[in-house]
């Protein structure tokens, strides 16, 4: 029995429920995961030109796209390109590549032809090509706009091809840019997969368990999913390695519960905090060569120079200076004049200073007066109701439409019911004149 079996085995589990690759099945219907699967349902059957739809590293975009591509939509034709470190023609190779069509010995110019026919050729069935470009981020503005060019085969009065690009936030920057224009004026549909909630990582987790066998293989003390929160920021792929560890070391342990304490131990032992949300910054006070006394203060700044001399004469002889931040308390040894010089500089931008934080701060409780009357889902409900009037705009015009034809087909039920009532009085009329005529004739 392999270590993955007795794992599974000793929590009573069918599969592990934390495997890091992006299973539909899996798929924890949070907030902004339903959110994003109706927009992208909605564009998708709309024809709604270009989608967009962004996320963190890990927040799930991927399983969102393999969860699309396992419901039935009918006529939806759809290709998928998921390696997106490629120039403009590689891009065309793997699009046509996808549905269907020859790329061998073919160039940029040929493939575009063969993928504007195959395109033609799906319209006049009623089918609807659909492209999705995962990982779009990586695509250079030039393929990007390559990608817009995609969208204008069309015929007169549709698309033929409607583009799906899916990509962590950058891609809404890259897209910003001035030479994208064109680009994000045609995207119609965009949403952003939010991270989990405290609420959510919980119900996540014990969605995941229960898929996986058994919602109760782990007693959670009180705090751990709060910490778990915490140290994932709501991140769907986190949760899964935190969680997969937490399994893990339960099981080494013969444990069947996770307490507080326990959980901090263990993301300390895996450094965490560090291995996933790197800060980037440096120690203070790490500086090579010899250091000139510094400056008494927080603001204080020290200057390095070669050894044997001072900061200004390596910052005259152009030699390297290094202006890190002096650790507060160091003693100060500077020159009368210049002492001087810098407590005035301090007075005067103290006053500056204090009144930019005053106005700052009055700003940010501004906000969040604003934020706490708004609510903190205000824009998502708004988005909502948005989509909810849209269905309903929808109905109301597909209800005008029956009204129209229902009425067309009554006008000419009436017409029709009119000629053959004036066909029936012609008649009448002619048989009475027939009638006298014999009369007359005959004397009668």
């Amino acid at each position: 029995m392999t270590e993955a079996t007795v794992y599974t085995a000793f929590f009573g589990f069918r599969v592990k429920p934390f495997d890091l690759l992006p299973n539909p099945d899996f798929l924890y219907p949070s907030r902004a995961y339903r959110k994003a699967s109706a927009y992208l349902e909605y564009g998708v059957r709309d024809r709604a030109g270009f989608i967009l739809i962004t996320g963190e590293v890990g927040a799930g975009k991927t399983t969102l796209i393999r969860s699309l591509l396992k419901r039935s939509l009918g006529d939806v034709l759809i290709s998928k390109v998921f390696n997106t470190s490629v120039d403009a023609e590689q891009l065309v190779a793997m699009i046509n590549d996808d549905f269907g069509l020859e790329t061998d010995g073919r160039d940029k110019v040929a493939m575009l032809r063969d993928l504007n026919t195959f395109l033609i050729e799906q319209y006049a069935e009623r089918r609807r090509p659909v492209l999705i470009i995962d990982e779009a981020q990586n695509l250079t503005p030039e393929v990007l706009e390559e990608v817009r060019m995609l969208s204008n085969l069309e015929t007169d009065n549709a698309k033929l091809l409607q583009i799906i690009l899916v990509g962590q936030p950058e891609l809404r920057e890259r897209i910003r840019s001035p030479q994208l224009l064109q680009l994000r004026q045609r995207i119609l549909v965009q949403c952003h997969l939010e991270p989990l909630t405290r609420e959510e990582v919980e119900e996540y987790v014990l969605y995941r368990l229960e898929r996986a066998g058994n919602r109760d293989a782990l007693h959670w003390e009180e705090g751990v999913m709060a910490e778990m929160h915490r140290a994932t920021r709501g991140i769907p792929r986190l949760v899964n390695i935190l969680g997969s560890y937490v399994l893990l070391d339960a099981y080494a342990a013969g444990r069947r519960s996770i307490s507080l304490p326990e959980m901090l131990d263990l993301l300390h032992s895996m450094d965490f905090d560090h291995q996933f949300w790197p800060t980037g910054t440096e120690t203070e006070g790490e500086a090579g060569g010899e250091t000139s006394p510094a400056v008494t203060g927080a603001g204080a700044m020290t200057v390095t120079g070669a050894a044997g001399g001072n900061g200004s004469h390596a910052a005259a002889a152009g030699a390297p200076v290094d202006m890190t931040p002096a650790p507060v308390g160091t003693a100060a040894q500077v020159p009368a004049g210049v002492a001087q010089t810098m407590t005035q500089t301090q007075a005067q931008a103290t006053p500056a200073m204090l009144s930019l934080l005053q106005g700052l701060s009055r700003r940010v409780g501004e906000l969040e007066q604003a934020h706490a009357r708004m609510g903190e889902n205000a824009y998502f409900d708004m988005l909502e109701r948005q989509n909810e009037l849209e269905q309903v705009l929808t109905r109301m015009a597909e209800r005008v439409d029956r009204l129209h034809f229902a009425q067309a087909q009554r006008q000419v039920q009436v017409r029709q019911e009119q000629a053959a009532q004036e066909r029936l009085a012609a008649e009448r009329a002619g048989n009475q004149r027939g009638g006298w005529l014999r009369r007359w004739f005959v004397g009668g």
